[in-house]
């Protein structure tokens, strides 16, 4: 499991804080989509509910630099794209919320997620040269970690995951983080970042970088 760091607050804890009023409209968005009510992180409230695949959205990563530069993926589910909604801010990949990456859609299809997650050795990424594009297809759910009791899963043991969250906002702010050296290993040598807006009513957003 090196170089594995799971970064989101898991998404039961905002309910339990007293912020359900302001996910109100998340857990409307998910039932609209046909999500099913089953996962519970602690076994006594509600069964939280996974958001199924939406439509895919395409963020065009171009270049307009003059030097190389890199994305990298951790251990390829953790895209180095963040959007912040007025709910909460989290990454386009499930190894963002979970650091295995296993998502709860496993769970909701009656199966087990495994206990542990392996080593990826240096992780997955992407060169960008001078002039270049990478699009990095996302499928429209952010990420939070829970643990689903077996009384919500119907499974023998809890399974901690990656749960799908709807986007109900409609325009998004978000962040890139991409590399100014190429990455020997999951972490980012000089990090640098490009901020953008995300209209979700449309397929795609062009990201420039220097």
């Amino acid at each position: 499991m090196a170089g594995r760091t799971p970064i989101s607050l898991p998404y039961f804890l905002l309910f339990r804080a007293g912020i359900g009023e302001a996910l109100a409209t998340i857990v409307t968005a998910a039932a609209s989509c046909g999500g099913s009510l089953k996962a519970n992180p602690d076994g006594a409230s509600p069964c939280v509910q996974q958001v199924p695949a939406g439509a895919d959205f395409t963020f065009h990563v171009h270049n307009d630099g003059t030097e190389t530069r890199y994305m990298s993926f951790g251990c390829g589910g953790n895209p180095p794209i963040t959007l912040e909604t007025p709910q909460f801010k989290s990454g386009i990949g499930p190894e963002s919320a979970y650091s295995c990456g296993y998502t709860c859609d496993t769970v909701f299809a009656g199966r087990s997620v495994p206990s542990g997650c392996s080593d990826c050795g240096p992780g997955v990424s992407r060169d960008l040269p001078p002039g270049a594009t990478v699009d990095v297809v996302w499928d429209r759910r952010l990420w939070q970690q829970v643990t689903i009791s077996a009384a919500c899963s119907g499974l023998p043991q809890p399974s901690t995951c990656a749960l799908g969250v709807a986007v109900a906002a409609t325009t998004v702010n978000g962040t890139l983080t991409y590399c100014g050296l190429a990455p020997p290993t999951l972490a980012c040598l000089d990090p640098r970042t490009a901020s953008f807006v995300v209209d979700l009513s449309l397929d795609a957003v062009d990201v420039s970088i220097q």
